[in-house]
């Protein structure tokens, strides 16, 4: 039921017992009229007339019935009150029943709110989970492939290896059954040599004696060129030079797409390719590679490597071991200008440092975080440093936007100052074993990336202006 109904009901409840009330005194007034009133003997002569004491008596009489019906009406007024007062409790306790379960109403459709918005978010993450476990199922059907064709190498690989055992007994085998050469099959050996040698100088001298290159054929042209020989080079009043001179041009341009798309291709495919740091071990002083996720391969050839602490790009050969390819020892004029400055001052104590570059750095963490700075400061960068547990978020958050790279040693830093650096920063690197040797390193890297980054762009904005240009002819 309601609240209205109940209201309703309770008001006529109570209407009722005012009438009731109403009713009952106004009778009983009329009767104490009735009986402070007279009454006129009406004298007959049939009736006999009554003595004064009997009309007292009637009258006691008629006022013990009264008081007896004036008792009996407030017994009956009371009960009445007693069941109203009963009422109106049973209604208090009814409101308070209806606003419980007003209240019960409102949070259940509260919790059905939140279960609705608990199933939605459900059924995102299961449609999310159901594709990243296809991604995976796809991935593991990769790998399986890739594992199979590993195993199909490693026994082409194992038969190899056999037959070349069994080749270098076989020779083993001839050169020892093999009796010791004459003098004379010697010095036949020795002019034979000596003939191979000159007829590889005559085909290197034929080599270099190859036909006229376009530039010389182009000075014969410019030399030829004469008032005399012009109409032999405008056929039909046509300049074919100018015509070819374009044509060149457009093969020109579409070569340097084609290669510049290649090497993207190549570089997107390629996945043995890693990029990293060398750094040499204290212990042995054998020169190693860290990978940009901290991983450390060896390094084949390491009599050819003479670089240390410096980005470098690797081919991974096998699972622990790395041939590096190439080395990114370019520098801007301005860290040549200082390198020449140190080798003018010949400092015998310190050893050269090779500056990195001008830029600013954020050092995130809480130990050795002094001792970080004035090394990174020796390589020319400006340095910033936070304390997640000393400064607060507003000085670290203006800080990573501030700064070009921001370094998070993330044994000895907050969670919450980790995401401010992920949220607030332009470029993030964290470091789980930080030592002046990795800092150092990420910097360099990033400072190379940095470069690479602004030639491509350079790059790209050359292309889409000779686009447009061929657009517009």
């Amino acid at each position: 039921m309601s609240r209205a109904k109940m209201r309703e009901k309770a008001k006529q409840i109570k209407d009722r017992e005012k009438e009731h009330k109403n009713a009952v005194q106004a009778q009983f007034r009329v009767k104490m009229k009735q009986v402070k009133q007279p009454s006129k003997p009406s004298i007959s002569q049939d009736q006999p007339t009554m003595s004064i004491s009997e009309r007292l008596q009637i009258e006691r009489k008629k006022r013990k019935h009264l008081s007896k019906q004036l008792l009996h009406m407030e017994k009956k007024i009371e009960q009445t009150t007693a069941k109203l007062t009963k009422k109106e409790a049973q209604t208090g306790k009814l409101k308070k029943q209806i606003g419980q379960l007003s209240k019960q109403l409102e949070q259940t459709k509260a919790d059905a709110k939140r279960a609705k918005e608990t199933l939605s978010s459900v059924t995102e993450e299961n449609q999310s989970l159901k594709r990243e476990l296809l991604d995976l199922q796809n991935e593991i059907g990769q790998a399986r492939n890739q594992l199979a064709l590993h195993h199909n190498h490693l026994k082409k690989i194992g038969n190899l290896e056999r037959e070349n055992k069994a080749l270098k007994e076989q020779m083993k085998q001839l050169f020892a059954q093999q009796q010791p050469p004459d003098e004379r099959l010697q010095q036949q050996l020795k002019q034979r040599k000596e003939e191979v040698q000159q007829l590889q100088r005559c085909i290197r001298r034929l080599k270099k004696k190859k036909e006229p290159t376009v530039f010389e054929m182009h000075q014969q042209l410019c030399q030829q060129l004469t008032n005399e020989t012009l109409k032999n080079y405008l056929p039909n009043g046509r300049h074919l030079f100018a015509e070819l001179v374009q044509d060149i041009e457009m093969l020109a341009n579409r070569q340097n797409k084609q290669n510049r798309q290649q090497t993207l291709q190549e570089l997107d495919q390629d996945s043995s390719l890693l990029f990293g740091t060398t750094f040499r071990q204290q212990q042995t002083e054998n020169l190693l590679f860290r990978d940009l996720e901290g991983q450390v391969y060896q390094i084949e050839h390491q009599d050819e490597v003479d670089h240390s602490e410096l980005p470098v790009k690797a081919k991974r050969v096998s699972e622990n071991k790395v041939e590096i390819i190439k080395a990114y020892q370019t520098m801007p004029k301005q860290m040549r200008r200082c390198k020449r400055k140190a080798k003018k001052q010949q400092v015998k104590d310190k050893p050269l440092l090779i500056p990195i570059g001008t830029f600013r750095v954020c050092l995130i963490g809480a130990q050795r975080l002094q001792q970080y700075k004035k090394r990174l400061e020796q390589y020319g960068v400006h340095v910033t440093v936070c304390n997640p547990y000393e400064d607060g978020a507003e000085t670290i958050r203006n800080a990573c936007k501030k700064s070009a790279l921001t370094i998070v040693c993330t044994q000895h830093t907050s969670h919450t100052a980790l995401a401010l650096a992920r949220s607030s920063s332009q470029h993030l690197e964290c470091i789980k074993h930080d030592n002046e040797d990795n800092l150092v390193a990420r910097t360099r890297f990033f400072a190379k990336w940095r470069l690479l980054q602004i030639e491509r762009d350079k790059k790209t904005e050359t292309v889409s202006v000779l686009v447009r240009e061929e657009e517009i002819s």
